[in-house]
């Protein structure tokens, strides 16, 4: 809506004064106190028909200029005007609660750093259409809405309108708008749309069964979609008791919503509904899943009469669900274990051990690193070929594994080497241990290898000490014990001051 204000004076009167010579109404310029006439027309219907409205008091204008200018300071959504080429000439100061920046910064800052792209390619074509309209003489509004960069680097929806403003020779002089912070209501507003969206595929592609039951249990009407669901019919289905309709888990938690229910039956007006996934048996000896939701039905006298239920077919989604799980776990497997011999990989060692390092520093829990490394593994490979070397490294991760404790943690650190870190074992332990892992691999020959050994090196954790010196210590006993010959255990002392 365009307004046009007219002068009778020639003095400058606060806010007024300002519409007419293309500035903010809302900057701060004191008034004058002279006598004046100021005549207003503004559109009072579609046709364009204006009143006049003649103003005489200057007190009384600035009055109302004061009061625009208060509210423009203080009002929660942000008061602003634009020139024709997009650049803001006044910003009010409530943008900073919302934005982050200072009206100044948001001034001196070009359109393409404040707005998203798409917005600022909306707001762009709102802008060159107002521009088009307003050369032409027609009134100009905006209303849109535009995603705007806070300083942080969030981003607000902000729900923007605006009008051209009319100098006294009938020019637009500037673009004059408010915008109010939409950002959890667009949220609110998408999460249900989101909502309707699932809502609408539920009907048009998930079977339903409604059906009522007493609180006995007993069923006294199914549709006839439920045979969709198991493949039972309707008439078959009400004959069956609920051990017949639901596997044990399901049947489970049927019966103690049911025994909740019937001890609150005629106590209270109101009772939990049932919300849950249950079991279904078919009737081929399979299982079907559905979603529940089940009311409790009273009856004048507060008792219950029956239980109103509706079963949504799940069972592809359960299925995908399961395919999803396995799926992730597979991911997780290939990101934290081996490919070829399926224990821990290095990365995940590294991060067991930093956590394992922090616990010891905190609970003064002891912990000791077996470094052990295949012996003569490139002579295996040459002579036999990479397929039985492989061969070789998966035997030899299975055999380390099944000798050691749930709590210990094995893998491969890289080629031929493997470690193992025990949790709560001290250096002469771990010693026997790896002395007892050197004969599982060196009594019993390989297939397609032969005899093959190992050679470990040991060292506990002093206290404090980093883990990079800590598997320093380890890899030089690794590096004595292949000195001394392979196919033995080297540990290192651990003195009684660490």
């Amino acid at each position: 809506m365009a307004i046009r204000v007219r002068r009778a004076w020639d003095h400058s009167l606060g806010g007024m004064g300002a519409l007419e010579e293309g500035r903010s109404p809302v900057a701060d310029r004191p008034a004058t106190s002279a006598t004046c006439k100021v005549e207003a027309t503004t559109p009072v219907s579609n046709n364009g028909d204006c009143a006049k409205i003649i103003l005489r008091d200057s007190s009384f204008q600035r009055l109302i200029y004061l009061r625009h200018q208060y509210l423009a300071q203080h009002v929660l959504d942000v008061i602003w005007t634009m020139d024709f080429e997009g650049r803001f000439t006044y910003i009010s100061p409530s943008v900073r609660a919302i934005r982050g920046w200072s009206p100044k910064e948001l001034m001196n800052m070009p359109l393409d750093r404040q707005l998203t792209p798409e917005s600022l390619k909306t707001l762009r074509t709102h802008l060159l259409r107002a521009r088009n309209l307003a050369v032409i003489g027609c009134p100009v509004r905006i209303e849109t809405q535009i995603e705007e960069y806070c300083k942080d680097g969030s981003t607000v929806w902000m729900d923007i309108k605006a009008a051209y403003a009319i100098d006294r020779f009938g020019k637009c002089c500037e673009l004059v708008g408010i915008s109010r912070d939409i950002t959890k209501e667009k949220q609110l507003k998408d999460e249900l749309l989101l909502e309707e969206q699932q809502h609408i595929l539920l009907g048009e592609e998930i079977p339903q069964a409604t059906w009522t039951m007493l609180v006995n249990g007993k069923i006294k009407f199914v549709s006839p979609s439920i045979k969709k669901l198991c493949g039972i019919a309707p008439a078959e289905f009400t004959r069956r008791g609920l051990a017949q309709i639901h596997p044990p888990d399901s049947l489970q938690r049927i019966q103690d919503y049911l025994t909740k229910i019937n001890r609150l039956n005629g106590k209270c007006n109101s009772l939990a509904t049932y919300r849950g996934e249950l079991e279904y048996w078919c009737k081929d000896g399979s299982t079907a899943w559905a979603e529940v939701v089940a009311i409790p039905i009273l009856n004048r006298d507060g008792r219950i009469k029956h239980l109103l239920g509706v079963s949504h077919d799940i069972t592809k989604r359960r299925m995908y669900e399961e395919q999803l799980r396995l799926s992730i776990q597979n991911l997780s497997d290939l990101a934290l274990k081996d490919g070829l011999t399926g224990v821990w990989n290095r990365r995940h060692l590294e991060s067991v051990i930093g956590e394992a390092v922090a616990n010891s520093d905190r609970y003064g829990d002891i912990l000791t690193l077996v470094l052990c490394d295949i012996d003569c593994f490139k002579s295996i490979n040459d002579c036999h070929g990479h397929l039985v070397g492989d061969q070789v490294l998966m035997e030899f991760a299975q055999r380390i594994s099944s000798c050691l404790r749930d709590g210990d943690s094995f893998g491969r650190w890289g080629g031929e080497e493997f470690l193992v870190l025990l949790p709560r074992g001290d250096y002469r332990g771990a010693s026997i241990l790896a002395e007892k892992l050197r004969r599982c691999i060196a009594d019993d020959q390989f297939s397609g290898a032969g005899k093959v050994t190992a050679s470990f090196g040991v060292a506990q954790r002093y206290l404090n000490e980093s883990a990079l010196e800590w598997f320093r210590r380890v890899d030089e006993q690794l590096y004595n014990a292949k000195r001394s010959g392979r196919n033995c255990v080297m540990a290192a002392p651990t003195f009684a001051n660490h």
